[in-house]
């Protein structure tokens, strides 16, 4: 294929001289413009692979020329052309951004051939440059990515051994414990039923006795909750009767507080295999955790959509395939928040922000088995605006 040559000059004994000379080598084409507009218009019409020229032009130099050229996008190798004694003008050029420059004399034939092909192994050159830049800066974007979702695998490797290890720890202690704990129970029963009503102290002993024990059964109660490994039975069935069993059956717990509930569940989703009793101890977890959140009022939104999995990325990196359609659960409330330090450590086991006797640490860490039971994922995070949003993925058939 020929080497389109565009030639911008004004002196048309130039453009014969130049013509001839590309004649003789052969393999090029040459295209003649005589003003550095028309040079401008010729090049985006004819798309040379090299521009001679001239730097003294009518109306426009060759720099404003290049200039022009470059201001437009167009990266085509360009070579001033100047006189003899005119070579602060090639600097000038050459600091623009022209690959090389020549001058009219006596040597002007035998360097011309050289200095086009010059100019266009450096283009070459620099393109090559440019094509391995961007293959490196690609291949280390994709590295940075999958060590990114090495890292968060291995964490939930990690995170999956300790809960397992802390699982088989607490289901052998709750059964060494289960049975002395309701013998005291039954022992205290015995003793409330036949006390002095009037022996006031020992009346107040036995009370916060059966309280201490009422709280130690709910730990033991909620440690083989999270140990157990029993199977899901799941059935095909919409998710949004669950949500809503599970807000019927804290609406005694909702009336107490100034919080306004919002519900915004959308009827199109379609079906899922789940396990309507496991999942409604997840959601009336996440909606008491919300209103302990709010102690004095505020908004609580409970909603569910249907989004796709490059959506929610930046909650689950490489989750999820893409492309693939999840459904999401989100709890939404205008509480203080959770501070950043504490963030990573919500789904650890005993773990608890909330007061002695109001929390075992273990809600959140049965909803994440749970959810996960059901091949979901669940994230906990600050939102912008305020509050905690709780968001529960399950994936959808493509």
């Amino acid at each position: 294929m020929a080497i389109r040559i565009l030639l911008i000059d004004d002196n048309p004994d130039q453009a014969i001289i130049t013509r001839r000379v590309l004649q003789h080598g052969g393999g090029y084409e040459l295209e003649h413009a005589s003003s550095g507009e028309e040079g401008i218009e010729k090049l985006q019409k004819w798309n040379p692979n090299l521009v001679l020229c001239d730097y003294h032009l009518p109306g426009i130099s060759g720099v404003e020329v290049l200039k022009a050229m470059r201001k437009q996008g167009a990266e085509t190798p360009f070579v001033i052309v100047t006189s003899a004694g005119s070579e602060r003008v090639a600097v000038e050029a050459m600091q623009e951004g022209a690959y090389d420059y020549l001058v009219k004399d006596a040597a002007y034939d035998d360097l011309l051939p050289r200095i086009i092909q010059r100019s266009l192994d450096r283009f070459n050159e620099r393109n090559e440059r440019k094509r391995l830049e961007a293959e490196r800066q690609q291949a280390q974007q994709a590295l940075e990515k999958a060590y990114t979702e090495l890292r968060v695998m291995q964490e939930q490797l990690i995170q999956s051994a300790k809960l397992e290890s802390v699982g088989r720890l607490a289901a052998g202690a709750a059964h060494e414990v289960k049975n002395p704990l309701a013998v005291i129970q039954m022992g205290l029963e015995y003793l409330a039923k036949h006390l002095n009503p009037d022996d006031e102290n020992t009346l107040l002993i036995v009370t916060s006795m059966r309280e201490a024990v009422r709280r130690a059964d709910s730990v033991i109660r909620g440690l083989l909750d999270f140990s157990a490994h029993r199977l899901l039975e799941p059935k095909l069935q919409s998710i949004n009767p669950v949500i809503e069993q599970s807000i019927a059956l804290i609406k005694h717990e909702l009336s107490k507080t100034r919080v306004q509930l919002s519900v915004e569940l959308d009827p199109s989703l379609p079906s899922i295999l789940l396990d309507a009793a496991r999942l409604e101890q997840v959601f009336i977890n996440l909606i008491m955790n919300a209103l302990h959140a709010m102690p004095s009022g505020g908004n609580l939104v409970v909603r569910t959509r249907q989004q796709t999995a490059q959506q929610i990325e930046v909650l689950f990196p490489g989750r999820f395939t893409n492309g693939s359609p999840v459904l999401v659960v989100e709890v939404d409330d205008t509480g203080e928040g959770i501070p950043v330090n504490v963030i990573p450590k919500i789904f650890d086991p005993f773990f608890t922000t909330k007061p002695t006797g109001q929390g075992t640490g273990l809600g959140l860490s049965v909803t994440r088995t749970i959810v996960e039971l059901h091949q979901g994922a669940i994230d906990i995070r600050n939102r912008p605006e305020g509050g905690i949003r709780a968001s529960v993925v399950f994936p959808l058939p493509s």
